[in-house]
């Protein structure tokens, strides 16, 4: 079922949506769109996800249908993701591509960061800094 388009672009079926997702979750295309480090690299990869919708069907998508729709799933994505880290939302219903998208995201250090602990580096002549400390005391 070809979706409608408003003013704002194309408004995406829940089926195109999921087949995107779908695509998207494939290991190899998460491996080239981490390694892509150029404009020219992600587009690859964004025209191979989109050559996959074609041969589903929906061949009224644009590479910029894609791209932007992937841009805004990401951003939904982490807003539904912080509204879970808050305390005090009681239970609210969850987007429906949550999970599907949480699969593709999860570990993504732009979403869920990493924890830094420590940024100070441990000394490697630990045996001389004990050496000099009890030095210091002896004086």
């Amino acid at each position: 079922m070809a979706a409608v388009k408003n003013s704002r672009g194309k408004l995406w079926s829940d089926g195109e949506t999921k087949d995107l997702i779908e695509s998207w979750s494939n290991e190899v295309i998460q491996v080239a769109l981490e390694n892509a480090k150029t404009p020219t690299q992600s587009n690859k990869v964004y025209k191979t996800l989109l050559e996959q919708l074609h041969a589903k069907g929906y061949t009224d998508l644009t590479l910029k249908a894609v791209v932007n729709k992937m841009k805004k799933l990401r951003q939904k994505y982490k807003t539904e993701k912080d509204k879970t880290r808050k305390s005090g939302n009681g239970k609210q219903k969850k987007w429906k591509f949550f999970d599907q998208m949480d699969q593709i995201l999860a570990n993504r250090h732009n979403i869920t960061p990493v924890s830094i602990l420590d940024t100070m580096k441990e000394s490697e002549n630990s045996d001389e800094d004990t050496t000099f400390s009890n030095n210091l005391k002896d004086s």
